[in-house]
Formats: structure tokens, C-alpha cells, sequence
């Protein structure tokens, strides 16, 4: 039997994900050639985008680009995007969960067996 983890780094500028299973670890880099996505988010009006995709969109529509919030988790600062208010907090679970989907969706693996 294969166990298979994903560890996700949500770090400040950059983040980046490695799937483990029994016998190796290796960074994620199916979409990323260097494995780092930057931590950054832009809403639209029924999707959000993150990473690289996030930075193209913050071109077109700076209102709608967040970076840079998670030097204020643990703080009541709020980022307004797309019409709603959020934590940075909230801000971090949505961009993990993002890059968490897009790994088990490249690596083709069933969140209930990671």
C-alpha cells in the first residue's frame, strides 16, 4: 500500500507544495516550473485565481489583487476583493486550499487518501 502526503508551504512571498508517498518527496512543479507560486489572489466575478495567473489579473484590475496579507494574520486588518471582506486568515485558507486542489487534481489523488 502507497501513502501519499502533500505538504503545502504558504510562505509569505512564494508558495510552494511536495507530494511524499513511501519512497521519495518531490516538489510539486506540474504548473510551476520552479515549484513556487506566488502567494497572491485576484477575484473575479465567479472565480478566484492565484499564483501567476493572480499577478496577470492584478494588471488588468489592481482592485481586485491581494498580496502580501499574511504578515497581518493574527491582526484585525481586512482585504476587500471581489466585493467581500475578508481576514487574512480566510485569505490563507482560500489560497491553500486552491493550491491543495490543483495537486491532488495534477497527481490525480482522492483527498479522502491523502
Amino acid at each position: 500500500m502507497i501513502c501519499r502526503f502533500i505538504g503545502i508551504d504558504l510562505g509569505q512571498s512564494n508558495t510552494c507544495a511536495s507530494v511524499r508517498d513511501n519512497a521519495s518527496l518531490s516538489l510539486y512543479t506540474e504548473t510551476q516550473p520552479d515549484g513556487r507560486y506566488p502567494t497572491q489572489l485576484f477575484f473575479e466575478k465567479d472565480k478566484v485565481q492565484y499564483g501567476s495567473m493572480a499577478s496577470a489579473g492584478g494588471n488588468r484590475d489592481p482592485l481586485n489583487f491581494v498580496k502580501g496579507w499574511k504578515q497581518f494574520v493574527g491582526t484585525d486588518k481586512k482585504f476587500v476583493a471581489g466585493g467581500t471582506e475578508r481576514t487574512p486568515l480566510e485569505m490563507c485558507a482560500l489560497m491553500f486550499s486552491l493550491v491543495a486542489r490543483e495537486v491532488l487534481e495534477g497527481e490525480n489523488l482522492d483527498p479522502n487518501e491523502v
